[in-house]
């Protein structure tokens, strides 16, 4: 990630995403808590499935970007 930031603004991006991440936990953390209380099992099958399913979008989202470079460059 380093390598598409410009150096002078590095700290303030990667700083950015930190704290996004955190929010993203904070506000995830009570959901999935209240979740458990119910049933370990259901929520470790949905955090799961979260977690396949974010790979896929990410993996599409990634070979979006590849296909627009590619062309962009007339390969």
């Amino acid at each position: 990630m380093n390598t598409l930031i410009s150096d002078d603004h590095s700290a303030a991006v990667l700083s950015d995403i930190s704290m996004e991440e955190r929010i993203l936990l904070a506000l995830l953390y009570p959901f999935v808590g209240a979740l458990a209380d119910n049933s370990v099992d259901l929520t470790l099958i949905i955090l799961g499935g979260l977690t396949i399913l974010a790979f896929f979008f990410l993996c599409i989202g990634r070979l979006r970007e590849e296909e627009a470079l590619a062309v962009a460059q007339g390969r």
